[in-house]
């Protein structure tokens, strides 16, 4: 998103992960039950082996999903992939790749109370619009940078409790 008249331009980034919905609606648009919600974290799954891939259902699950998470490689029938907040790295108590790896650290991932108790608890921002019905597990801080912008941190999170 960009915003301003030069010379105060600014250029803002949007993520878009599986926001691991309380009510994820690509659960309920999956023929096979391919996608689960784990109990114990919140975190969305998808089975690979279930999925009947992009050709045969017809990308139900992208088509429910407000926020178009659910993504499909270009080959034929491909299975769909999406964000799992990287479980390997988490069984291990770390954070997931694109937490590390953002060059601004705007991201910052764990369960959702103590995320919303760290930073808040705003659930709009610039380029998302959130849903009640849905409930994706996301939380923005808002904060400034060096030339004193308002910016905004991503923090995503399961609800084991949602």
């Amino acid at each position: 998103m960009e915003e301003g008249r030069f010379p105060d331009v600014s250029v803002s980034f949007m993520v878009s992960p599986c926001y691991h919905c309380a009510n994820p609606p690509c659960i309920l648009a999956c023929p096979v039950q391919a996608i689960t919600k784990r109990e114990a974290d919140g975190i969305v799954m998808v089975d690979a082996e279930k999925c009947l891939g992009k050709d045969e259902c017809g990308t139900r699950c992208l088509n429910a999903c407000p926020w178009k998470a659910p993504q499909f490689s270009v080959e034929e029938n491909a299975k769909m992939q999406k964000c799992d907040l990287c479980l390997d790295r988490l069984a291990e108590n770390q954070k997931p790749v694109c937490i590390n790896a953002c060059p601004m650290h705007a991201l910052d991932a764990g369960p959702i109370e103590e995320l919303r108790a760290k930073y808040g608890d705003i659930r709009e921002a610039e380029g998302f619009v959130y849903s009640d019905g849905l409930m994706p597990c996301i939380v923005f801080k808002p904060k400034k940078d060096g030339r004193g912008l308002a910016v905004q941190k991503t923090v995503i999170a399961p609800s084991a409790s949602s």
